[in-house]
């Protein structure tokens, strides 16, 4: 009986670690395959959570081949990128917004930025280990930047140099940023970020942002603020019958500035390929991408 009683007993550890072990790896997140952005980035997919109408974001990426997008907004011009795609993550961009742009991004066999060409400018990476990396623009070290994964959280280091206007080549110490993404049930479900100054003083304001699911695992709610309980924007989030995101509305908890965002023409992957973003009732713009997928 007592070795019935152990072999349960570790029978149910051994689920519970791998249960948990489930919930977050760091081989699945790696965010050295991007370059910061300013907005929040659910790491398991690299998609914008944040700005959930972005049209970057995409199902499963790994079978994307190309996309072109055409931004059409009223009463202005219209823009226009096309991107190419291989093993889920972009490496060339062409586009026209103003005038005509074009860059390449290089990638290693883990798939971390090395460089970002474009016909003037490159930007590169140097990586001293797996988690950490140096930022050089203009020949400059810009940032100092890594990563940790530890107990279903995620934190992100950014140090920041800056230099004096006499062409002196010594870095200054110019502020840092930790971002912090935490985890549960394979979902972001807290994001925290402070920010120091070149004195080291902490701001004041902590981005404080949660994001809510339903039963089936879909993102249906957002709050966007700093410090909890101070939310600056509320996004809620509605599906059709096959799970398809067709309305995006949010609120400017401060401001009662409303934006309603529209999705349409699903295609047979579940991305869409129309979206019309309102202001205030107010068509502004839209949004249509073609979608090429790998045989």
């Amino acid at each position: 009986m007592k070795k019935i009683i152990l072999f349960y007993i570790l029978f149910i550890n051994l689920i519970t670690n791998i249960s948990a072990g489930e919930n977050i790896k760091e081989k699945e997140l790696n965010p050295f395959s991007f370059s910061p952005t300013g907005n929040i980035i659910d790491y398991k997919d690299g998609n914008n959570i944040e700005l959930i109408e972005d049209w970057r974001n995409f199902k499963d990426k790994k079978k994307l081949k190309k996309v072109i997008i055409t931004i059409d907004k009223e009463n202005d011009s219209s823009s226009y990128y096309e991107q190419y795609y291989k093993n889920g993550l972009m490496y060339d961009e062409k586009s026209r917004v103003h005038d005509y742009s074009e860059r390449n991004i290089i990638y290693d066999s883990n798939g971390n930025i090395l460089q970002i060409i474009k016909p003037t400018l490159t930007f590169y990476y140097e990586y001293e280990t797996e988690n950490k990396r140096k930022y050089y623009y203009d020949n400059k070290l810009r940032t100092i930047e890594s990563y940790d994964v530890e107990d279903n959280v995620l934190t992100l280091e950014e140090i920041s140099y800056t230099y004096k206007i006499n062409g002196d080549e010594n870095p200054i110490y110019y502020g840092k940023e930790i971002e912090k993404y935490f985890y549960e049930d394979n979902h972001l479900v807290l994001y925290k970020s402070n920010k120091w100054n070149r004195y080291n003083t902490l701001s004041k304001f902590e981005r404080h942002c949660k994001f809510y699911y339903n039963e089936k695992g879909l993102l249906i709610k957002t709050e966007l603020g700093y410090e909890s309980g101070k939310i600056r924007t509320v996004t809620n989030l509605k599906y059709d019958e096959d799970d398809n995101l067709i309305e995006l509305y949010t609120e400017d908890v401060e401001d009662s500035i409303v934006k309603l965002i529209e999705f349409s023409n699903y295609d047979l992957f579940g991305n869409w390929r129309k979206q019309k973003c309102y202001y205030k009732g107010e068509l502004k713009e839209t949004i249509i991408r073609e979608i090429f997928y790998k045989n």
